[in-house]
């Protein structure tokens, strides 16, 4: 029988808008997930919980009844970090570090980009008797002969990830310099087909730009008059993306078709290459597949964007989630059709998919 796992991101535990807060929301998806029977796997694909909007505890608190839930439903579960969860990152990475001095071992903190930490953080809020285990940044699966890749998302960005942000300290402008310089290598090494410097231009290298910048805004998130201000801060992509949208509002794109190539491109620095690359980030559910490229697939999200200040996107739908078993599906909570067409796994390999805008194209 083929395994049934279940992929969810972004529900951004901590804040007020996140849907899965709401223990009616989470009953009804569990029960709508039981109707498949028992999941052999489900992956919380980063941005799980909001460091960034507001302090652990608060974040934690909310996920609890959705935490107790998932455990009963579930084989297995495993958590990607995604970017605003990203000190759950650091916190496994000092706490293995402490661990190895209790045994007189002294290890340097890794900023690879293939970990694996246990149960981590999950304990106490999962059954133990469910298998759990908790992962930054990549997480590689087989299912049905298809290498699968699962991806929070945030290492597509590369300099833009700082882009809304106002250099309000040291430690803003240090990891932006960083940042910088990360992107001009990796630029230099494609133009020049240097491995060197592509290797200089990895995910260790954006992982150290990046980690100042997110470690501040974790620890902002202790005082609501900053968190108050940052919110602000990010009116400013809100603007862009509607001055934006308003430009090309002729063309056709969906946001997993705006990042095709950036998703291609990374993909090419692997040192294998998957056929379906599994992602969140962005809260847009959808599915994408071009030619012989990767069947790029998000997750969505589960948030109810309600500041009207902010610039909506409009291919973002709340309460999505994807099924892959002998198919490839996106759905949205409480919906009969999925968001796209199921995509056969057994094709992965031969047709392409225009995802909502189109359909599956027989090659």
């Amino acid at each position: 029988m083929t395994d049934r796992i279940v992929t969810i991101s972004d529900m951004h535990f901590g804040v007020k808008d996140s849907t899965l807060t709401n223990p009616a929301i989470v009953d009804t998806f569990l029960e709508e997930l039981s109707e498949g029977g028992k999941i052999d796997e489900l992956i919380l694909l980063g941005d799980v919980f909001d460091l960034w909007k507001n302090v652990p505890s608060k974040a934690i608190a909310d996920s609890k009844y959705f935490m107790s839930g998932i455990g009963k439903i579930a084989n297995k579960i495993t958590y990607v970090i995604g970017n605003h969860d990203h000190h759950i990152f650091l916190m496994a990475q000092e706490n293995k570090f402490l661990g190895g001095l209790k045994q007189s071992k002294i290890e340097d903190i890794s900023f690879s980009p293939e970990q694996e930490f246990g149960r981590s953080v999950l304990e106490g809020l999962i059954s133990s008797e469910c298998n759990i285990s908790v992962r930054y940044a990549r997480y590689w699966k087989e299912h049905l002969g298809t290498k699968i890749l699962f991806m929070h998302g945030h290492h597509l960005d590369g300099l833009q990830t700082s882009a809304p942000v106002i250099i309000t300290s040291i430690d803003f402008f240090i990891s932006w310099i960083r940042l910088l310089i990360a992107t001009i290598r990796l630029l230099l090494a494609k133009l020049l087909k240097r491995r060197k410097l592509l290797k200089l231009g990895s995910d260790e290298n954006f992982e150290v730009a990046l980690a100042s910048t997110y470690e501040t805004l974790y620890r902002n998130a202790i005082s609501e008059e900053r968190v108050i201000i940052e919110n602000g801060l990010w009116l400013i992509p809100s603007l862009f993306g509607l001055f934006w949208s308003r430009i090309c509002k002729t063309l056709r794109f969906t946001p997993i078709q705006q990042m095709y190539f950036g998703i291609e491109s990374y993909l090419n620095r692997l040192r294998e290459r998957p056929g379906v690359f599994v992602y969140g980030h962005t809260h847009a559910a959808d599915a994408y597949k071009k030619g012989k490229g990767v069947l790029a697939v998000n997750t969505g999200c589960w948030l109810l964007e309600e500041d009207p200040r902010v610039w909506k996107n409009p291919e973002q739908i709340p309460n999505t989630y994807v099924i892959i078993d002998d198919a490839i599906t996106v759905k949205q909570l409480g919906k009969k059709e999925p968001i796209v067409p199921p995509f056969p796994m057994k094709d992965v390999a031969t047709l392409e998919f225009g995802g909502r805008k189109s359909i599956i194209i027989q090659k």
